[in-house]
């Protein structure tokens, strides 16, 4: 379900039902949970418009760095997250295809579920946003 109009918090709960951790969010006889199941990078929604240029920030090679890790464990949510990010690995390809920039944080040590760490996640974010608009700003308007 794509939300256009509504209720923001409504749409911003349902993006925060994790399968497996929250419970859905009912909306219209219908149970919400994470679009990330199904299309973690969803570009291609917003290209379907053409309403504007397309930033993307994709987290997902965050967690696919630490994956790779061998001494890593990891508890039962960010093991359920990370399910949920490998079923939509092949559509985060091709959604990068869509957007104008693709903004990727590096891993910086929070886990997914580390609400907590909310500054650190954030100021990395900053951080590569101003990497990635340094890198490529052909697209923005003039």
């Amino acid at each position: 379900m794509v939300h256009r109009k509504g209720e923001l918090c409504v749409a911003v709960g349902a993006s925060m039902s994790l399968p497996g951790l929250v419970e859905p969010v009912r909306l219209d006889g219908r149970l919400l949970v994470d679009g990330g199941v199904l299309n973690n990078l969803p570009v291609d929604v917003m290209a379907e418009r053409s309403e504007g240029p397309i930033v993307a920030v994709d987290v997902t090679q965050r967690f696919r760095a630490r994956a790779a890790d061998e001494n890593s464990l990891t508890g039962l949510g960010e093991t359920l997250t990370r399910a949920m990010l490998l079923g939509s690995a092949d559509i985060d390809r091709l959604a990068r295809a869509h957007a104008d920039l693709v903004i990727a944080p590096p891993d910086d040590g929070v886990g997914m579920l580390e609400f907590h760490q909310l500054d650190r996640v954030r100021l990395a974010g900053r951080r590569a946003a101003v990497s990635a608009l340094e890198a490529d700003s052909s697209w923005l308007p003039r």
